[in-house]
């Protein structure tokens, strides 16, 4: 049976089951082990020494050392190691008569991870679908990834999911229904496909006589906590050699088939204690061999106990959505005096989007670790913060990003993590500790932070030398440009706020042409004109291009050719940064998102992007300033045809969470973004652009 895996839902990534009932799987008990539906990404194959890599071998060489070779030290490290690569290890017949035994006097704590694995849910989600991680013997590897997941997740998505299907994949057939049922409704909550998985083995654990879960247990502490003894696999750093946290790290990652953080976390090891040098050419050789050829130099790590720090990690979103984060996360770092390390995160591709300038309290988290420490050892606080999310979670961040004094309530975390998929500067703008005009608007944000990548300018440049775009006609007239763009459904994309169609359709086309024909009466003084013409797919880009037909006044259709719109490649990123830049020249902007009411964060980053103008000094009749006008075309707002639309940057609407949620100790924080002028998410804002027929105009 081919194996699958549903897109992103919410802002997260969920395990999906298979169908088929628990009586089936009881009865054939051995299937359950690839009943668990994956999407296979590509990725690096995997490294020929990895084999020596695998728990048992690990475990048993550690007790080697502790009982024949006098080094307990490194023996227990070596154990901690093989649970990290299965917690379930102690359960073996070969190893039950000794480690359970070993394990009770050890005080052991949960994995967390390092800088790059581990403190960000977006990650460790994106490596669920990748299911050669996990095949055979690794299967219980995955009991790591899925618990960690849930771990900052709580009761938001997709944790609660993820080691669910785990429990089914891993035969764990026993835990799968009390552990769901220990929060009440969370098997309502669960993804419809994995609901039917779930009502499956609940009824088989019912018609069995509830047998409680194997020991130990899951358990449910309350506020999205959940607690298991047998996730408990790192040992504390005096009971290991110096350095094998970051050992230990190193070892996953390479798992993990994540060389880059493999060897910064060995490199780590090996500055801190070159006697781990032997180990590693054992059971690392893939990565110690490109590490100063084989041989490190033992130098001590720079480590600032004073620093403080926000870890941005980047979702995988879009340009738009990607900049509002960083931005935000950028004037968090600033109003608590921390340093931002900008981890690129599953979003690998936007790199070449952005250029990161030079900024004092700003590094890329890859610069950061290549020196300093890569395992967090003090207390770590995680905000998460997605507009589909646990209400209950989504409260707490409010409260603390909306209402509280950050520096006093942040002060006992060196580190702060963030992941989102919100603009949530306009939360800290309305905080009643933040200074007024601190925060300044999204494009002063963005220039302040990022230049356009250099592939992007270089794209982008090419495409306006070669159309002319902007030039002098015969009679010294700048010939305008009309930029319009359609968000449009994409292959695999969910329906959460997302367009809901890959073209718009004959009366969508009819209201976008009879809007662009009001906009060119309105806003431009010259008979002849050109319009660029992007969208999000191909099929809505020729539609629009066709509805221009016999256009009155239209000098040429511009259209970037040989366009790239995997926003997972590399070029894929490139050429939406630098459709992005072409459009911030347009003189009037008219967009479409196809059956929602017009949000679209790169819309917003084109607006934005009419700032900076250091890309086209040698053609200084593109320098742009102020915002261009900015039309929008939409059937969710009433039966209007057109538009005019706020060109900055508004927030996805969480007011759908409820008031009970939004009002915090210092007020509604929807009502309060909105107050200072920051729409969110919806019509709000929208003002219908009227003809010129009357005294008043008639609405179009």
């Amino acid at each position: 049976m081919p194996m699958t895996l549903l897109p992103a839902i919410h802002g997260c990534r969920a395990r999906v089951a298979r169908s088929g009932t628990a009586s089936q799987a009881h009865i054939i008990r051995g299937s359950l082990m690839t009943a668990l539906a994956l999407f296979v990404f590509g990725s690096l194959p995997v490294a020929a020494g990895m084999s020596k890599l695998n728990a048992p071998e690990v475990a048993r060489k550690g007790r080697e050392f502790m009982r024949k070779k006098g080094d307990k030290s490194l023996g227990r490290g070596l154990v901690s190691l093989a649970l990290h690569l299965d917690p379930f290890l102690y359960q073996e017949q070969e190893f039950v008569g000794w480690l359970p035994t070993l394990l009770k006097s050890e005080p052991l704590n949960y994995w967390r991870g390092s800088t790059y694995i581990g403190h960000d849910k977006t990650y460790l989600e994106s490596l669920l679908p990748r299911e050669q991680l996990f095949r055979d013997n690794k299967i219980n590897f995955l009991a790591l990834i899925a618990w960690r997941n849930m771990q900052l997740t709580g009761l938001s998505c997709c944790g609660i999911d993820n080691l669910a299907v785990f429990f089914q994949q891993a035969s764990k057939h026993m835990y799968l229904a009390p552990f769901v049922d220990l929060v009440p409704g969370a098997g309502d909550r669960l993804k419809k496909e994995n609901q039917v998985m779930y009502k499956s083995f609940k009824q088989w654990w019912v018609e069995t006589g509830r047998r409680p879960m194997p020991e130990p247990p899951v358990e449910y502490k309350g506020h999205g906590r959940y607690e298991w003894q047998a996730m408990k696999v790192s040992m504390k750093p005096s009971r290991v050699p110096v350095g094998w946290l970051d050992f230990i790290e190193a070892a996953i990652a390479l798992r993990l088939e994540e060389y880059e953080a493999a060897r910064s976390c060995l490199r780590m090891a090996l500055r801190k204690n070159p006697v781990l040098q032997n180990v590693a050419n054992e059971f690392l050789p893939e990565i110690v061999d490109v590490i100063s050829g084989g041989v490190v130099v033992a130098s001590p790590p720079v480590i600032d106990e004073s620093k403080k720090y926000i870890v941005c990690y980047n979702p995988h979103v879009g340009l738009g959505n990607l900049a509002v984060v960083m931005v935000s996360a950028h004037m968090l770092a600033k109003l608590t005096g921390r340093t931002l390390l900008l981890h690129w995160n599953v979003n690998t591709v936007s790199r070449h989007a952005f250029k990161l300038k030079e900024l004092p309290g700003v590094r890329l988290l890859l610069d950061y670790s290549d020196k300093s420490e890569v395992v967090f050892s003090g207390p770590v606080k995680h905000l998460y913060l997605f507009h589909m999310m646990n209400s209950e979670n989504l409260g707490e961040v409010l409260e603390t990003l909306g209402c509280s004094d950050l520096q006093q309530s942040l002060s006992s975390y060196p580190v702060v993590t963030v992941s989102s998929n919100l603009f949530f500067a306009p939360l800290l703008k309305v905080n009643p500790h933040v200074p007024e005009g601190a925060i300044p608007g999204f494009p002063e944000m963005l220039h302040e932070m990022f230049a356009p990548g250099q592939q992007p300018v270089k794209r982008a440049l090419e495409f306006l030398r070669e159309t002319g775009w902007g030039k002098l006609d015969w009679w010294g007239v700048n010939i305008p440009v009309i930029a319009i763009h359609v968000r449009a459904r994409e292959d695999g994309e969910d329906n959460d706020d997302w367009p809901t169609a890959s073209s718009p359709n004959r009366i969508m086309l009819d209201k976008l042409r009879h809007c662009l024909e009001h906009a060119i009466a309105r806003e431009l003084k010259v008979k002849t004109f050109d319009i660029f013409v992007a969208s999000t797919t191909e099929s809505a880009r020729s539609a629009v291009v066709e509805t221009l037909d016999e256009l009155p006044g239209l000098r040429n259709v511009l259209t970037m050719k040989s366009l790239d719109r995997n926003r997972k490649a590399d070029t894929g990123a490139v050429d939406a940064m630098a459709e992005a830049l072409l459009i911030s020249r347009a003189d009037v902007f008219l967009r479409l998102v196809i059956g929602t009411s017009g949000f679209s964060t790169f819309a917003y980053l084109s607006n934005a992007l009419r700032l900076q103008n250091d890309w086209v000094n040698d053609l200084p009749w593109l320098k742009r300033k102020g915002f261009a006008p900015n039309y929008l075309v939409t059937e969710d707002c009433g039966p209007n045809r057109c538009y005019l639309a706020p060109p900055d940057v508004r927030m996805a609407n969480i007011g759908w969470h409820g008031k009970q949620y939004t009002q915090r100790s210092c007020g509604d924080l929807v009502e309060k973004v909105e107050g200072k002028g920051n729409s969110v998410l919806g019509c709000t804002g929208l003002r219908p652009v009227t003809s010129k027929s009357g005294p008043t105009g008639d609405e179009l």
